[in-house]
């Protein structure tokens, strides 16, 4: 149900406060700040500073906002672990407040290739995904660096020119489940594409999957510009037309890939200039008064469809492990919790490969000391020189024969044959041929 809220309304009870966070998914004692919040341009209800402080509890900084005016261009307001950044629309650029002032963190000076691109936080990394430049389209996955540049990361199966047009994140996995191919130089620039991709963040590899309608099938439109969409924590709320031209707004619910008519849903919604997220839950400005829509399974119209991925979990109702426990169940226990940690410690050493090529992608092309080399790795709290020797081995090892597309090569000096340095290259078989700065 869509329902304002009333000034006082925020004057709540200690149990009605419980109550509320907890229908928000968030732990009892946690801020709730906001998760981010979508600035559309062509949207109406521009918010004074007062109404902006109301829509978001007076969490985010007003001068963001500003900012986004300013640009003129979509964007999306996102909180890190450190501060809230915003993001605008066919650009690099990160802006952040610091001290009262607007701040870059983007300190390169490309653009154009990144317009409809969906940015999340994922990892303690922000993220960069999908959309259109140069006349084509793409479904690049880029990270940013703490030295203030973006770089690729590279996946396999990549499908060659496109441009997703729905995106959401869910559990180690990039969704595009509607996509454009854009290419401008066929005949037909751009064309609907059957079906869509899903990255495993893991596995670093794609997949096909498609929507599953449960009637007649809706259409993509031939548009540069992306769906209007809106994620939360567990849902993700578009706006489509059908092949009769009637408009629909559609709730994919991430947990089971099924997709639900909303007929509740206001048409004004895609037409706000704003909207804030907090866990499932939606919160506009419309003449003066704040607007909460709270996105459930719960509360929602007919089944309209179904993505089908690699990952489908059928209806995603929870199971229960029976307390009585036969010998050959106990068993299965075991080996199921022996299982489950092999694959933690799996993906922590897959985080932990990431982290070292992340640091070290920034020096390409560079000669290092091993001095250096071990500053930048950070091995210089190990002491005893045999154990620095074999983690600096181990880590070049690893690097260089994951998919990273990086080399480590160790070189005599030229100056003084005695000492040794390390020379970090590009794979030139690898993914940065095509698409690396």
């Amino acid at each position: 149900m869509f329902y304002t809220l009333a000034p006082k309304s925020w004057l709540l009870s200690p149990l009605v406060l419980a109550v509320m966070l907890m229908s928000w998914g968030l732990p009892l004692g946690a801020s709730a700040y906001p998760s981010q919040v979508y600035f559309f341009k062509k949207g109406e209800g521009l918010v004074s500073s007062e109404q902006f402080a109301r829509l978001t509890k007076n969490e985010i900084p007003y001068p963001l906002y500003q900012k986004a005016l300013a640009v003129g261009r979509d964007a999306k307001i996102f909180r890190t672990q450190e501060r809230y950044y915003l993001s605008t629309d066919c650009g690099l650029n990160l802006f952040y407040v610091e001290d009262g002032q607007v701040k870059n963190a983007y300190k390169g000076d490309n653009f154009g290739y990144f317009c409809g691109t969906t940015r999340f936080y994922f990892h303690d990394t922000i993220w960069s995904f999908g959309g259109y430049g140069f006349w084509r389209g793409h479904a690049t996955l880029s990270f940013f660096q703490s030295n203030g540049e973006w770089s690729i990361w590279p996946t396999s199966q990549l499908p060659h020119f496109f441009m997703p047009s729905l995106t959401y994140y869910h559990k180690g996995h990039l969704y595009a489940p509607l996509g454009l191919r854009v290419n401008q130089a066929d005949k037909k620039p751009i064309q609907s594409h059957r079906g869509g991709y899903v990255l495993d963040l893991s596995s670093q590899a794609w997949s096909p999957i498609t929507i599953q309608w449960t009637g007649d099938s809706f259409r993509i439109p031939h548009s540069l510009s992306p769906l209007f969409q809106v994620e939360t924590q567990g849902f993700l709320l578009f706006f489509i037309t059908d092949f009769s031209e009637k408009a629909h707004y559609l709730l994919l619910e991430k947990s089971t890939g099924r997709i639900f008519e909303m007929p509740q849903v206001p048409g004004w919604l895609n037409k706000q200039a704003l909207i804030a997220t907090k866990g499932d839950t939606l919160y506009t400005q419309r003449n003066g008064q704040v607007y909460e829509l709270l996105l459930s399974s719960q509360h929602h119209g007919p089944l309209a469809g179904k993505v089908k991925t690699p990952y489908s979990s059928g209806t995603g109702k929870k199971s229960y492990l029976p307390w009585g426990l036969t010998g050959g169940g106990l068993i299965i226990l075991w080996l199921g919790i022996y299982f489950v940690k092999r694959l933690l410690s799996q993906k922590k050493k897959k985080r932990e490969d990431f982290q070292w090529a992340q640091k070290l992608m920034p020096y390409a092309g560079q000669d290092l000391s091993v001095s250096a080399l071990d500053e930048i790795l950070g091995l210089n709290y190990l002491t005893n020189e045999e154990s620095r020797r074999a983690k600096r081995a181990h880590i070049i090892r690893t690097v260089g024969q994951g998919p990273f597309g990086l080399n480590i090569s160790r070189k005599r000096a030229d100056t003084d044959r005695r000492y040794f340095h390390y020379h970090v290259s590009k794979s030139k078989s690898s993914f940065w041929k095509f698409f690396g700065p």
